[in-house]
Parts: C-alpha cells; sequence; structure tokens
C-alpha cells in the first residue's frame, strides 16, 4: 500500500530553528518594550508628557496634541491585557509643559537629563518644550535627536 504523505512536513531540526528565532524576536521586543515603558516613565517623573502613535491623527508642528478620542493601541483588548500595551504603541511626541524648577526657562542640566531617555525612543518626531532653553541645550537636543522636530 502506498503511503499519503502529509501536505506539510517539517524536520526536528527546522522546528527548532524556527522556535529559536521565535524566542531571539521576543526577547528582543520585550527588551524594546521594557526600555520604552521605563523611559516613560522616567519623563514622567521629569514633568514630561508623551504621545503615542495611535493617541494622534496628525503629529505637526501646527498641531501638535490633537488627541482622538476613544481610541486604543491596534491589537485586541484581551492581547492587551496579556502582553501589555507596549507591545502596540511607540512614542511618536513628548512635551515638556513647564520647568520642574518652576522658571520659565530650563536649565541645561534639567534638558541633559532627558537626553538619555529621549533617545529611547526610536520614532520619536516631535519635542515640544513650553519654556525657553539656551542655544548649547538646544544643539544638544539636536545632535542627540536628529530626526526630531523641535516646538
Amino acid at each position: 500500500m502506498a503511503t499519503r504523505r502529509r501536505w506539510l512536513q517539517f524536520s526536528l531540526r527546522t522546528f527548532l530553528v524556527l522556535l529559536t528565532a521565535l524566542a531571539v524576536w521576543l526577547g528582543v521586543a520585550s527588551h524594546r518594550m521594557r526600555e520604552q515603558r521605563e523611559a516613560v516613565k522616567a519623563i514622567e517623573t521629569l514633568g514630561g508628557t508623551v504621545a503615542y502613535d495611535w493617541q494622534y491623527e496628525r503629529l505637526t508642528d501646527e498641531v501638535v496634541f490633537d488627541r482622538l478620542p476613544g481610541k486604543h493601541p491596534g491589537a485586541p483588548a484581551w492581547l492587551r491585557r496579556l502582553v501589555g500595551d507596549d507591545f502596540f504603541q511607540e512614542v511618536v511626541g513628548v512635551a515638556f509643559f513647564r520647568a520642574p524648577s518652576g522658571k520659565s526657562e530650563f536649565q541645561d542640566e534639567e534638558i541633559r537629563r532627558w537626553i538619555p531617555h529621549l533617545q529611547k525612543f526610536p520614532k520619536l518626531r516631535v519635542l515640544l518644550i513650553d519654556g525657553s532653553c539656551s542655544d548649547e541645550a538646544m544643539n544638544e537636543l539636536t545632535k542627540a535627536l536628529p530626526g526630531c522636530n523641535f516646538i
């Protein structure tokens, strides 16, 4: 009797290679999301506010925080509860509305504390600074965040 071949067969070696690739991808993704979550907490501790990609229809120089009501990250609610929202959202904007020191001007030391955290957002497009800062601090921000618009 002729045996019928199964439509799709994998060797054990192929299965283990695919499983290893999946594990590496999940490890890299979870590390990146953990870094983003920690950076968001640090930015909020320093007095900033973050904007995620799903929250805003437009994130431009004219309309920085045009929030869309009732929107959620692009994944089913059960999956977001299981793995967390950070897997499905990227920070695209950060705003600092007033200087933590209470003055209208941000000090250079304050801005230097922002930079390592802001660099953890690869898709950061807009940084709003509601107050003034020195030219030296602005140059440091421009060098550290080359693809970002400063308002």
